[in-house]
């Protein structure tokens, strides 16, 4: 069955008209700005006046490369011609991990009291699927460093600008982060603060330079698939872990896939903590008597595992949904633990309709506030989830156009 103009108009009108989820669990749960830690650092970048176009040109030159032969290194950026230039990266020896960065090429301006610009390019490797902000902000936390700018101009790409002090010299700081594929590319221009109002034109526009050659979109981690018998299947990262009862009945099914973190304790044991948990379902339309009963079923049974909804936090409009679904719709909650208020916690709820069967899918994550990397990790896996949320033939039953 797919909805008719008409009737997805209705549904999605009752379902906004009960704030899906809401009820009577959060009365003064109305939309909210999202009350988030994180926002602290996002700072709009200083102004700076640059020197004309033909003026940048003329006092700078193009450096093109592949780093270690590595398309998905590939990079070009412009350089002061008066600078020195530090060894070209072209061996084929190479392997970057996901902890430490690799510098790949640097450059130097010319010695003076007061310390020397440079301009340094470096590579890293991505451990999960993030974007680059949720990547950088969470670098930014680790290292403890405050954004004096910060500025996001895709999903791949950020520009900052912060203070850093190196050998008792203070530097501004100018960086912009691209990934690539599975890379993480970084150029880094730092000026010593005595020099930066002289510089910062020539900062702003070498960054501004900065370029990938060889764009790719790979995916970071390998993903599985696990069959909701003939009616749908969803892809997962192979870093989650699957847990499901036997599917012997079409008519209500369940999986959950769980973020499990395993250390090793004194003893020698691994210990395992779950982390994140995406909870999907899948309801036969036949056997129900209309998807708001199922919505307030759906909640009954959350709160019977003792978290609650509580203020939502948004209405995410940027996951992409197979076009299968003729209806789709993801909010976002603060979610409380009736058990334990020690923790600050999120719930990402969609319900989405195709064919014969209502989809309620879910994920319950530490807060963006409690834990960032977490939580980034975390969101990022449920938007791969439902992106490979795809119902199959045996999905589509007959049923009657009735909520």
């Amino acid at each position: 069955m797919r909805l008719n103009a008409g009737y997805k108009k209705v549904l999605t009108a009752l379902i906004l008209a009960i704030g899906v989820f809401a009820g009577d669990w959060a009365s003064a749960a109305t939309t909210s700005g999202v009350s988030d830690g994180i926002e602290r650092f996002k700072k709009p970048m200083p102004p700076v006046d640059l020197m004309p176009e033909q003026q940048f040109l003329d006092m700078t030159q193009e450096h093109k490369a592949v780093p270690y032969g590595d398309k998905s290194l590939g990079y070009s950026i412009r350089w002061p011609k008066d600078w020195v230039a530090g060894e070209d990266k072209g061996s084929s020896n190479f392997e970057l991990n996901t902890k430490l960065f690799t510098s790949i090429n640097i450059w130097y301006s010319p010695p003076r009291m007061g310390g020397r610009s440079r301009i340094e390019v470096k590579a890293v490797d991505l451990a999960f699927q993030l974007t680059a902000e949720q990547w950088f902000l969470q670098n930014v936390l680790e290292s403890g460093q405050t954004l004096e700018g910060f500025l996001v101009h895709s999903e791949n790409k950020v520009e900052a600008l912060m203070i850093v002090m190196e050998d008792d010299t203070s530097y501004y700081v100018r960086t912009v982060t691209i990934l690539n594929g599975k890379r993480v590319l970084q150029a880094q221009f730092f000026v010593p603060m005595f020099f930066w109002n002289d510089e910062r034109a020539l900062q702003a526009q070498c960054l501004s330079s900065f370029s990938i050659t060889y764009p790719t979109e790979s995916i970071i981690e390998n993903m599985l698939v696990f069959q909701f018998l003939d009616v749908a299947e969803v892809k997962y990262p192979e870093s989650w872990k699957v847990r499901s009862k036997p599917l012997t009945s079409v008519e209500r099914m369940n999986v959950k896939f769980l973020n499990i973190r395993e250390t090793k304790n004194k003893i020698g044991r691994v210990d395992e903590s779950i982390e994140g948990q995406v909870d999907a379902t899948l309801v036969s339309a036949q056997t129900s008597s209309s998807l708001i009963a199922e919505i307030e079923q759906y909640k009954k049974n959350l709160e019977g595992t003792g978290m609650l909804l509580g203020k939502k936090i948004e209405n995410k409009e940027d996951l992409d949904y197979s076009k299968n679904f003729s209806f789709a719709l993801t909010e976002v909650y603060e979610g409380i633990d009736s058990t334990n208020d020690a923790m600050e916690y999120e719930l990402w709820v969609s319900v989405m309709v195709s064919g014969g069967y209502y989809y309620f899918i879910s994920l319950l994550t530490p807060s963006r506030n409690e834990t960032y990397f977490t939580w980034a990790r975390n969101t990022q896996t449920y938007k791969q989830i439902i992106n490979g949320t795809i119902p199959s033939a045996g999905g589509f039953l007959d049923k009657a156009d009735d909520l």
